[in-house]
């Protein structure tokens, strides 16, 4: 089990590009949700010099004036380079309908040729982008010309199909991941897993958990959990399953249980759902039907 999360921290590891020359836009930046995989080294490709001054630009502005994760920021650099390498090859080309960089309506003209473009991409296995990702590149560009003060194009996103349930393990997996760490698992390991399949916590979140974070009693338990970006985002509390509560105990004891105190909840500023959220003896009694191995 350790060499098994020891991986997991690689995909912490981000590069940092400057100049000029900007990262591939098929390889995926590292994610602090722990969810991208990695992948084969980046290739660089080079924009006009107006445009790289426009790309650098982007990216001051936007470690600067938003808080979205270094990820995402990654992510929204590359995207914007790539829109921009292409932007270079239509002008000079004759296909832009004026200049999109100080035009309100070539703007968006441009903006939608390159969802076109997008459209009939194929990827390297010779699939087509899905509308997730292109809606993505186009969240990017927004993002570009809303940070250049050029206002945002008006272009209609892809239509996303209505998302299924998230998988999961069925009852006889699960009951032979719990026995491997019951049987392999170190303590710190046992901990970590049983963070992850009782409280549903990511690695970044289970990585940034520190010892304040977590409130035990003698029959419940919550753990604080920090919200994604930059600058902190939304903090939430999850309760904790027994199982949990007794992973911890120990690590809790050779490192000082925290002061009592409050958690910060969590907060939902939709408040026409307020009504349907499950209360505390829903969670518990959600909790208490959790596979256990017994």
């Amino acid at each position: 089990m350790s060499y098994f999360w020891e991986i997991s921290f690689q995909k912490y590891i981000a590069g940092v590009t400057s100049g000029n020359i900007v990262p591939d836009e098929n390889q995926p930046p590292v994610s602090t949700s722990g969810n991208t995989r990695t992948g084969r080294p980046r290739q660089t490709l080079a924009l006009p010099e107006d445009l790289a001054d426009e790309h650098r630009a982007f990216a001051d502005k936007l470690a600067a004036a938003t808080d979205l994760g270094t990820a995402t920021c990654d992510k929204y650099r590359r995207n914007t380079a790539h829109f921009l390498a292409w932007l270079a090859e239509a002008r000079q080309d004759g296909a832009l309908d004026g200049d999109p960089l100080t035009d309100a309506d070539a703007r968006s003209w441009a903006v939608r040729d390159r969802r076109r473009t997008l459209k009939n991409t194929r990827t390297r296995s010779g699939g087509r982008l899905s509308a997730a990702t292109i809606n993505n590149r186009l969240t990017a560009i927004d993002a570009f010309f809303a940070l250049r003060g050029s206002g945002r194009p008006d272009v209609v996103r892809e239509h996303l199909p209505r998302p299924s349930a998230p998988r999961a393990l069925d009852t006889r997996t699960k009951l032979r991941f719990l026995r491997t760490v019951a049987r392999d698992a170190s303590l710190r390991d046992r901990v970590i897993c049983h963070l992850a399949c009782y409280a549903g916590l990511r690695v970044a979140e289970i990585v940034a958990l520190d010892v304040a974070d977590v409130r035990l009693s003698a029959r419940k338990g919550s753990v604080r959990v920090r919200g994604k970006g930059r600058f902190g985002g939304k903090d939430r509390t999850v309760p904790l399953h027994a199982e949990v509560r007794s992973s911890v105990e120990a690590p809790l004891d050779d490192l000082g249980r925290p002061a009592s105190g409050p958690l910060m909840g969590h907060s939902d500023i939709n408040t026409t759902r307020r009504y349907a959220l499950p209360t505390d003896a829903d969670k518990a009694a959600a909790l208490e039907a959790l596979t256990v191995d017994r």
